[in-house]
């Protein structure tokens, strides 16, 4: 066995083993000897988009493709590297081209069509994932997909079944439950979404999503101190998440304290400049106040923002 052969080996045993530092420092003593060794141009461009490297992992995963532009788990790792940048009219051409040349892989396709949602296309994303399907019936994400898919189309009902496939594959998938809860939501079946959010929440106690999507329903239903709680606990949590701001800033609106409310539906626009329910509800806020000119001006910020709805 070469010096190279060695160090490759030694470092993916570190990697498996989850000794990352290690592993690291292994991968790129042998970049420095062989700089196009595509097995540790694979591993460091993970490595790297693990620890938050992402342009220095898109480099590596860049290099990779070159080296081998029809290989699938290439193609992925750079298409999944741009998705995750938000960058999916990049990705998808990567994940289209490793499906032309590995047709029996499923990943490839859920990740297209995780890119078609994104690019507002849920009939083409649906069809990757029933494609998906086709090829791996037990692959439980690609049904949740499938239902955000059917959710871009409105399609709730079978949006709400494809989750309830994904969770029959996989029990313990919680964003499956989390998105079950949500299109559940919208069949207004509000005390089964409510125990979709509660199970997440027994499980993954710290998330966010389910603790907001309860607060929405205890404050439909009336228990405002309740979701005020939940609400909080949710910003406590993470400072930047806008919807728990959004959720507080409608709750002090019921309770009639627009000023408090005002201050939460601006720190949601701060987070999100054209966030139409943030601006909507400031205007709404504004109006309670008896500043006319105020929401006005909030209102048609609204306008031009959401033109489709104007």
């Amino acid at each position: 066995m070469s010096f190279s052969e060695l160090t490759l080996s030694q470092a993916v045993e570190s990697y498996k083993n989850g000794d990352i530092d290690n592993a690291q420092s292994r991968f790129l003593d042998l970049l420095n000897i062989e700089p196009k060794n595509p097995d540790a141009l694979y591993f460091m461009s993970m490595i790297d988009h693990s620890s938050g490297r992402r342009e220095v992992a898109e480099h590596r995963a860049n290099e990779l493709v070159v080296l081998k532009p029809t290989d699938g788990k290439a193609l992925n790792l750079l298409g999944t590297i741009l998705m995750s940048q938000g960058k999916t009219r990049q990705a998808l051409p990567h994940f289209d081209k490793g499906i032309k040349y590995n047709e029996k892989d499923p990943v490839l396709r859920v990740n297209a069509a995780i890119c078609h949602i994104g690019e507002g296309n849920p009939d083409a994303s649906i069809e990757r994932c029933k494609q998906a399907i086709k090829i791996s019936p037990d692959y439980a994400n690609a049904y949740n997909i499938l239902g955000n898919a059917y959710m871009g189309k409105s399609d709730t009902a079978n949006a709400a079944d494809s989750f309830r496939k994904a969770l029959d594959k996989m029990p313990e998938f919680h964003d499956a439950r989390f998105n079950l809860g949500v299109a559940l939501l919208g069949l207004d079946k509000t005390g089964e979404a409510l125990d979709c959010f509660n199970e997440v929440l027994e499980h993954v106690p710290q998330n966010i999503n389910a603790m907001t999507r309860k607060a929405d329903i205890y404050a439909l239903t009336g228990k405002l101190k309740e979701a005020g709680h939940l609400y909080q606990q949710a910003i406590d949590a993470n400072s930047s998440f806008s919807p728990a701001y959004i959720g507080m800033g409608k709750l002090f609106l019921k309770l009639k304290k627009y000023d408090e409310a005002l201050s939460h539906f601006k720190r949601a626009i701060e987070l999100n400049p054209n966030n139409i329910e943030a601006l909507t509800n400031i205007g709404v806020a504004f109006q309670k106040l008896g500043q006319v000119d105020a929401a006005a001006a909030a209102f048609s910020d609204v306008i031009e923002i959401d033109t489709e709805n104007a």
